[in-house]
Parts: C-alpha cells; sequence; structure tokens
C-alpha cells in the first residue's frame, strides 16, 4: 500500500508542468546532496548511503542533460550541459574519494541552477510574443 506522502509526490509529478518538473529534480537532487554529506560526516562515515545518494544525484543530473534541446537552447544549452558534464565530475569524485567538498561544490551549483530555472520559469510568467 502506498503511503499518503507517497502518493502526494505521485500526484505533484503528474500534474505538474514541465518547468515544475524540473525544479522537482533539482530539489531532489539537492536533498540526495544533503544526504550524502550527511551520511559522510557521521563516525564512522555511512559509505552505503553517501554512495546510494550520490549515485541517484548522478541519474538525477544525467536526466537533466539527457533533457536539454541542443538544437533549440543553441548556446545556453551548451553551457548548461557543461555545467551538468562538471558537476557528474565533481560527484564522480566524491564518490570516488568518499570526501565532502565536491558534494559542497556540487550543491552549490545545483542550488544556483535550481533558482535561475525557479526565477526564469516558474515565477516569471509566460507571456505571448507577437510574431
Amino acid at each position: 500500500m502506498m503511503s499518503p506522502y507517497q502518493a502526494y509526490q505521485d500526484t505533484a509529478a503528474q500534474t505538474a508542468s514541465p518547468a515544475q518538473l524540473v525544479l522537482m529534480l533539482f530539489d531532489g537532487a539537492l536533498v540526495r546532496v544533503e544526504v550524502a554529506i550527511e551520511a559522510l560526516q557521521q563516525v564512522p562515515a555511512n559509505l552505503d548511503v553517501a554512495h546510494t545518494a550520490i549515485t541517484r544525484v548522478q541519474a538525477i543530473v544525467d536526466e537533466l542533460a539527457v533533457s536539454l534541446d541542443r538544437e533549440r537552447g543553441g548556446a545556453m544549452a551548451a553551457n548548461l550541459g557543461s555545467i551538468y558534464a562538471y558537476v557528474s565530475e565533481l560527484l564522480i569524485a566524491a564518490n570516488v574519494g568518499k570526501t565532502i567538498p565536491p558534494l559542497e561544490e556540487a550543491h552549490a551549483h545545483l542550488k544556483d541552477l535550481r533558482e535561475a530555472w525557479d526565477a526564469a520559469c516558474v515565477k516569471t510568467p509566460v507571456t505571448a510574443v507577437a510574431g
């Protein structure tokens, strides 16, 4: 049986706009980076939890990268692709070395991207452009 929280999450994802779905991906990535950092700060470090959280963030970043419309997005999509690739490298370094600094840097980049996405796509009303 599905928990009420899971049912809410499923409904939110099914009814969200594409812009809101991307925001949800960023939110999920940020939470999981925080989980990984907390797991590595434990004494002894909880390496299994950290590994699982980091690999989930990697999957989210990969999904964000493959969803870019490079044809219509031009330079913006290329720049985002480069940022996602760099964040992915940070996550790999953190997972291999089980170190926190790359996670903190990845978190900062993801937070900045989330805030920019929220401002540009969610909080800014879409207006019709006369052609």
